[in-house]
């Protein structure tokens, strides 16, 4: 009995002394994700190889600091969402993505159907149900180059990011 009532002060002590980390806030203040902005195109989206729409609200130039995602969902794997770029339902057609700059900072969203080996096929007529884009804005953007933090090192990188130790 005593060694179990020793036990309980030490894990007693232990999970009192942990404190919880919180991050920052996002943008006016908001937890989490405030600045993430999610499109769905809902119509029948039958097209020959390739759809195309602007992102309303979304600038060209915040592309580059941001995390684009694409999902399509067919009729016949309804309950599927598949990532774009990749392979369609069924491995029937493969998917591939980019964003354009249109006039006024505007971005345009591009999705390309293709055959499974990368060939377009102008006369493919797939249809999807749906296709879902989320834009998510990134807190940090690090170069590719080399930095002047030696990122291996825990210390050495909370010091760079300004992040409490």
């Amino acid at each position: 009995m005593k060694n179990l009532l020793l036990t309980c002060c030490v894990l007693t002590l232990i999970f009192s002394s942990c404190k919880k980390e919180t991050g920052p806030a996002g943008a006016n203040g908001a937890n989490g994700n405030a600045n993430i902005k999610s499109f769905i195109f809902t119509d029948p989206i039958s097209f020959g190889y390739l759809f195309t729409d602007t992102l309303p609200g979304v600038t060209y130039s915040s592309i580059d600091s941001s995390l684009v995602l694409a999902y399509v969902q067919g009729y016949v794997c309804a309950s599927n969402w598949y990532t774009a770029p990749g392979i369609g339902c069924n491995g029937s057609y493969s998917t591939r993505v980019f964003t354009n700059k249109l006039m006024n900072n505007q971005t345009l969203f591009v999705l390309e159907l293709r055959n499974i080996d990368g060939s377009v096929d102008i006369s493919m007529t797939e249809s999807v149900s749906k296709l879902k884009v989320i834009i998510a804005p990134v807190s940090s953007v690090v170069t590719g180059k080399k930095e002047q933090v030696d990122f291996s090192d825990y210390h050495a990188t909370c010091r760079y990011l300004n992040i409490a130790e």
